[in-house]
């Protein structure tokens, strides 16, 4: 199977054993969307990403790194990100 974003998302909501309603849901988003990942239609924005790792993490899947050796590894490694919103903080500072 082909990793992208799409595989990686409904992956997720699989082990979770959640339904795209339920998913969508718990990360504020529409089931609209969610399928539109799924299906290889779009992909989930930094914020999108930062909402799904916290339900993955809330839900007992740790996210793989090496910090944390004894947590389980999830097949995707969302982007990272600076701040909640996605934006470097070094470009405000200019400001």
């Amino acid at each position: 199977m082909e990793h992208n974003a799409g595989n990686v998302v409904r992956d997720l909501r699989r082990k979770l054993g959640m339904t795209q309603e339920d998913f969508a849901r718990a990360i504020a988003m529409t089931v609209w969307t969610v399928n539109r990942w799924e299906n290889a239609h779009a992909e989930p924005s930094k914020l999108a990403w930062k909402a799904i790792q916290h339900l993955a993490r809330a839900r007992g899947f740790a996210q793989h790194s090496t910090a944390e050796p004894e947590a389980a590894p999830l097949a995707w490694r969302p982007p990272e990100i600076d701040t909640p919103f996605g934006c470097s903080t070094e470009a405000r500072r200019g400001e």
